[in-house]
């Protein structure tokens, strides 16, 4: 049973970065052979109305499309955001050896997920970094950017899952100028960073304070300026009509 899905971040009843997450979704959906088309006007009607009317202002919707039915499932979870703490002192990942298959299709693979959960509880990790023949790619639920010389680096679109914040976050950099560099970046060239962080859906961009035995620097003035401008570009979600 195959099935493609989304998650998107509620913040005041507003269900951010919407649009992008729909037509992501849909992009997942063409790896398959098939004509499956979503309906993205019932979509986003639907998870309009569950986050104008939910109980809780602030939460995640994941929605689910299941291949073999032609079914859709809409779910609100209780987001897993990080700390203030985690915010003002970063966070800690591990490098664990896996690729993607389709690094642009989100599909939930349980028995992956138990080996990844006991990697994370093995070294006290809040995410492992994905690496293969000695280069890194991506963190297991978000994408990663490193810092180095005022300029940011991250790994090529065909190597990862271009996730959402992932691309509102090199929008961010574009508009103040903060020039980003996407190329492989080998495991040996994690040492030669003086920052890092993690973007996804309830992470926002959260820093990183220790990849393996490489410490970096937190908060760090770069990440800081992105991730106000990130902020900048969700008061903007507000009232938005596209599709």
């Amino acid at each position: 049973m195959i099935k493609i899905y989304e998650v998107i971040r509620v913040i005041d009843r507003q269900p951010i970065f919407l649009v992008e997450h729909l037509h992501r979704m849909q992009h997942s959906l063409d790896h398959y052979t098939g004509e499956h088309q979503l309906n993205l006007k019932f979509l986003k009607d639907e998870i309009d109305h569950l986050a104008a009317h939910h109980e809780r202002t602030d939460f995640n919707i994941r929605i689910e499309y299941e291949l073999e039915t032609d079914a859709y499932g809409f779910y609100t979870v209780p987001g897993v955001y990080p700390t203030e703490e985690m915010y003002q002192n970063g966070v800690r990942l591990v490098t664990f050896p896996y690729v993607r298959h389709d690094p642009n299709v989100k599909v939930y693979d349980a028995e992956l997920r138990d080996a990844m959960d006991e990697r994370k509880r093995e070294f006290g990790a809040f995410d492992l970094l994905y690496t293969h023949d000695g280069i890194t790619s991506e963190a297991s639920k978000s994408n990663i950017f490193f810092i180095k010389d005022g300029q940011l680096y991250t790994s090529p679109d065909e190597a990862v899952l271009m996730g959402i914040t992932r691309m509102k976050t090199l929008e961010s950099a574009a508009d103040i100028g903060i020039t980003v560099h996407k190329r492989l970046i080998p495991v040996d060239e994690l040492g030669t960073f003086d920052g890092a962080f993690l973007t996804g859906t309830s992470l926002h961009l959260l820093p990183i304070h220790r990849i393996d035995e490489h410490d970096y620097q937190v908060p760090h003035p770069i990440w800081q300026a992105v991730s106000d401008q990130f902020e900048k570009k969700i008061i903007d979600e507000v009232d938005r009509s596209d599709l």
